[in-house]
């Protein structure tokens, strides 16, 4: 492709992300995902990502109960996937609620139960509409779905999406993010709490009592940002010295390139 090409690409794409629906960073995550084969999943990520309200309720005096039942739709390196698997249930529920000769239920009643913000939900649902049409009939993406039993690509669309959202193991709880070298925890709720995963991707960072915290993060694999231009060598920040202010993700990317080496070595003929 050369550059004139390229450059009318480029802008092509950035007038699509700007009359999105959602911001460009989620119109740029939901490309990925079209491209990895998990569009849908990641419009329903960015829309309940997006949404004024938390689609979770934690009333003051059944914050237990509701933490409790939150841990249904939990998927254990993911919070995004969390979220969306919640929406997922209140669809499969919904669809049920309205289906003809289908079981009598009230639908807000078991939203209730689970301690799911209906409003929040409704609103997801409509938007998501809206969205679809505008994947499908203007940026041109096929509404493809991941496997229920394999949502890695998910996880990759968002560590490329959001590589600028990136954070890098410390302690405990504790992660640093690339390249600001900001120390954050995960949020006391998010389902990777005690998991020490290597690296995280998250949405937002919140500042609460002082801290600050990775507002809905999904654990990812090193070997998806090697190639990415973010993670080179000459964008890492140094020292004073020279050195790099970061020198740990400097010796996991380089881990992450020698098993991606190893891994096309296995696969050669």
């Amino acid at each position: 492709m050369d550059s004139i090409t390229r450059n009318q690409v480029t802008a092509a794409q950035g007038h699509l992300a700007a009359k999105c629906p959602v911001d460009p960073i989620w119109y740029r995550a939901i490309e990925v995902g079209a491209k990895l084969g998990c569009c849908m999943e990641m419009v329903d990520i960015a829309l309940l990502c997006s949404s004024q309200a938390s689609i979770f309720l934690r009333p003051a005096q059944y914050q237990q109960a509701a933490d409790y039942l939150m841990k249904s739709f939990q998927h254990s390196l993911s919070d995004h996937l969390t979220l969306a698997n919640a929406f997922n249930a209140y669809m499969q529920v919904r669809q049920l609620h309205q289906q003809e000769g289908g079981p009598k239920f009230d639908l807000a009643e078991w939203c209730s139960r689970f301690f799911l913000n209906i409003q929040a939900l409704e609103a997801v649902y409509l938007q998501r509409q809206e969205l679809r049409s505008f994947m499908e009939s203007q940026a041109k993406f096929a509404p493809t779905h991941a496997s229920v039993q394999d949502m890695t690509c998910v996880r990759k669309a968002l560590a490329i999406a959001f590589c600028t959202h990136t954070a890098i193991h410390h302690s405990g709880d504790v992660y640093r993010t690339v390249h600001e070298n900001t120390s954050a925890l995960l949020a006391p709720l998010s389902s990777l709490v005690g998991g020490d995963y290597e690296w995280i991707v998250y949405t937002t960072l919140r500042t609460s009592g002082g801290k600050q915290y990775l507002e809905t993060a999904t654990a990812i694999n090193a070997e998806w940002l090697v190639d990415l231009p973010f993670f080179q060598e000459a964008r890492m920040p140094t020292k004073g010295n020279g050195s790099l202010r970061q020198p740990q993700v400097k010796r996991s990317l380089d881990d992450a390139k020698a098993r991606n080496r190893t891994a096309q070595g296995q696969l050669a003929p």
